[in-house]
């Protein structure tokens, strides 16, 4: 079994590695290029403020609900 995995593998790396430049066909830019996902320009998005003496919000996901079960005791033997 794991040598046919590693076959699977080898085989889908050369074939990705065979595709070249034709592996971008509609010519989308690169990262390092102009336009590219990297290259875009840095903008600022507001700041935040951190206050150590604040209390944190509560979490609503951590308040008991109407119920909330307690274990029962054992019986006495």
């Amino acid at each position: 079994m794991k040598i046919q995995i590693a076959a699977i593998t080898f085989v889908a790396l050369a074939l990705g590695a065979c595709m070249g430049p034709q592996g971008n066909p509609n010519g989308s830019p690169y990262a390092d290029e102009p336009g590219g996902t990297i290259a875009v320009k840095p903008e600022m998005l507001g700041t935040e403020t951190y206050n150590p003496a604040m209390a944190a919000p509560p979490v609503q996901g951590m308040r008991p609900g109407l119920y909330s079960p307690t274990p029962q005791t054992p019986a006495p033997r």
